[in-house]
């Protein structure tokens, strides 16, 4: 892929090697990363340009972090589709208060926690 490309795509992280990838349960994590990708690129295409880092260290807590304001939104591994159609507005209320929140997690549907810094 071009320089230009690589420039605007997400980081990966939560795994520890290549040679890691062999282990059936790292590699069904990358996948299941790439696939969360995909669905809110197709869902939600302003909050994908703004991904930095996708977390895929543990499916349960499986994530994203934000360019610029370096939010941390943990979505989990399974319910996507409610969760990306919310996840736009949760973003920008979060973000209006960015100064005091570290992160969001939306993993449990309707209830949504906030982590203070």
């Amino acid at each position: 892929i071009g320089a230009s490309l690589i420039e605007t795509l997400p980081i990966i992280t939560g795994i520890k090697s290549i040679s890691s990838l062999s282990d059936s349960t790292v590699k069904a994590r990358l996948i299941t990363g790439l696939k969360l990708l995909d669905r809110i690129s197709h869902g939600s295409p302003p909050v994908y340009n703004k991904i930095s880092e996708v977390n895929v260290s543990t499916m349960a807590e499986m994530g994203i972090t934000l360019v610029g304001s370096g939010l941390e939104v943990i979505i989990g591994d399974d319910n996507w589709g409610q969760k990306v159609q919310n996840l736009e507005k949760v973003i920008s209320k979060v973000t209006e208060r960015i100064e005091t929140v570290k992160a969001v997690d939306i993993r449990f549907g309707e209830k949504i926690f906030v982590r203070k810094k």
